[in-house]
């Protein structure tokens, strides 16, 4: 079998690891899980383990948040930069769990390592936002403070939604129901990782602020 046909095969075979698109938020569904797609059929051709791509995610999410709270949010193309750096990291994170299904190793240990990483993930970039918002604003009231909690209601917030929404398929099992409710619940932006990374945007415009209030 010639490489091009191989690869074929792989990406044919990766739609049946693939997360159907009605599952998840927007930017989510839409955008990075195709990506996440693309870049699991190379890893695998490549022979990559779906862990190296979730810490190259991780690593890639702190060079990008790190970037932004100290240099990238003066100018707007700084800020851009920052925020592909971010998205770019964001791919990894559905990549990594095709990868596991391609390579026929999804364990728990490594979807443990996966949600471990990602609930720090978000503690970091809500935190890069806190101190964001300090640099642009000295006068900022000691209130704001209080977004120092911030990264912890995030977090809790995205697992108790996921939690009720599989204790609600459990308890609707074999039971027909209106799921037009679930799909609004795809538009609730402020628990889609994609648009928290996109919030950076914002800070040269001195918006980021009120935006993330």
């Amino acid at each position: 079998m010639n490489p091009k046909s191989k690869l074929k095969e792989i990406w044919n075979k990766s739609a049946s690891v693939q997360t159907p698109k009605n599952v998840g938020y927007v930017y989510t569904a839409y955008i990075n899980r195709p990506l996440g797609r693309i870049m699991a059929v190379f890893a695998y051709k490549l022979g990559l383990s779906a862990n190296f791509l979730s810490l190259s995610g991780f690593f890639l999410t702190i060079v990008g948040a790190l970037y932004l709270v100290l240099y990238g949010c003066k100018t707007i193309w700084g800020t851009v930069f920052g925020v592909f750096i971010l998205l770019f990291a964001f791919v990894f994170d559905d990549a990594d769990g095709n990868l596991a299904k391609l390579n026929k190793a999804d364990k728990p240990s490594g979807e443990w390592l996966d949600h471990t990483l990602d609930n720090i993930k978000e503690q970091i970039l809500c935190l890069s936002i806190f101190f964001i918002i300090l640099k642009t604003n000295p006068n900022i009231e000691k209130w704001l403070m209080c977004f120092l909690l911030l990264p912890g209601v995030f977090s809790s917030s995205k697992i108790l939604s996921n939690e009720m929404k599989r204790h609600l398929l459990l308890y609707n099992a074999g039971v027909v129901y209106d799921r037009s409710a679930s799909r609004w619940t795809r538009f609730l932006l402020p628990l889609d990782y994609g648009f928290l990374c996109m919030v950076f945007l914002l800070a040269p415009f001195g918006l980021l602020l009120p935006v993330y209030v």
